[in-house]
């Protein structure tokens, strides 16, 4: 099990940034204007169906204004 923190650690110090954090999150929040006036008078169910996929939707889903299960 070491082994894997290591490469774990290994992978996270040769990655390299693609987007800083200001860039995503302004995305995000585009994201949500535009499905705040898509479904403003709907009622979705909103759930992450992809791996990771639980904290991006939580971001999201903070910033929608309209009724959702």
């Amino acid at each position: 099990m070491h082994k894997i923190v290591e490469d774990m650690h290994q992978v996270f110090e040769e990655a390299d940034c693609l987007y800083p954090a200001s860039a995503v999150e302004q995305a995000i929040e585009k994201m949500a204007e535009q499905m705040t006036a898509d479904l403003k008078d709907e009622n979705p169910i909103m759930f992450p169906i992809m791996n990771g996929g639980l904290i991006f939707a939580g971001k999201l889903m903070t910033s929608l204004v309209f009724p959702m299960e």
